[in-house]
């Protein structure tokens, strides 16, 4: 069994983290909800990467609830409260 994360806003902490996809890479992408974004996390829990951050416009959330990744990479994100999917490039 592996842990991944504390709790709180700094890279790679999480803040009620939610849908969980892997990459062809073996990243972990998480729907890091609390903190209105998705975190990239590698294979060895290190963070990698963030996508988005609160707020309504493009590539804003509000409170992501799960992330999908697609065949080709690219990262389909559950936007919650803002009533919408969005679809990352990977």
């Amino acid at each position: 069994v592996r842990e991944f994360g504390t709790r709180g806003s700094g890279e790679g902490q999480l803040e009620n983290p939610r849908g969980l996809a892997f990459t062809g890479e073996g990243e972990l992408a998480v729907a890091d909800a609390g903190n209105d974004r998705v975190q990239v996390l590698g294979e060895d829990g290190t963070f990698v990467r963030s996508i988005g951050s609160r707020g309504t416009g493009e590539g804003m959330f509000h409170y992501p609830r799960d992330v999908c990744v697609c065949g080709d990479g690219r990262i389909a994100v559950a936007d919650y409260l803002n009533y919408r999917v969005q679809v990352f490039d990977g």
